[in-house]
């Protein structure tokens, strides 16, 4: 994870009028974040196929927003590469000690975000 910055709301409404508010009571979070393909070189990691998620000390799992970013995590990199991007979640305003999650068919990954 390269950076959390929380309170992104009028950011996405700069990156695109049209990004979606929070819910009330909430904030947009972006993730800086690269993968690593640690697959050999003649095979791919797509990451259009993994499934982030968000927790806080609220408990609560948020899953990524759908949002325009200026540089989305999505892509496909051979083994060896890696790919950087930012995601987005809306989350409660009054959560913190943000957990990063990668939760590939049920078996989850934890990062420490921040916040």
């Amino acid at each position: 994870m390269n950076q959390f910055a929380r309170n992104q709301t009028a950011t996405l409404k700069q990156i695109n009028q049209f990004n979606d508010d929070p819910p009330a009571g909430g904030e947009w979070v972006i993730i800086n974040i690269t993968f690593y393909c640690d697959l050999s070189s003649s095979e791919t990691c797509n990451v259009g196929l993994m499934n982030t998620e968000l927790t806080g000390s609220m408990g609560t799992i948020y899953e990524k927003g759908y949002v325009v970013l200026n540089k989305s995590f999505t892509g496909e990199a051979f083994g060896g590469g890696q790919i950087s991007g930012e995601i987005a979640f809306a989350v409660n305003s009054k959560d913190n000690n943000f957990i990063f999650i990668v939760n590939d068919l049920g078996k989850r990954t934890f990062f420490t975000a921040g916040g």
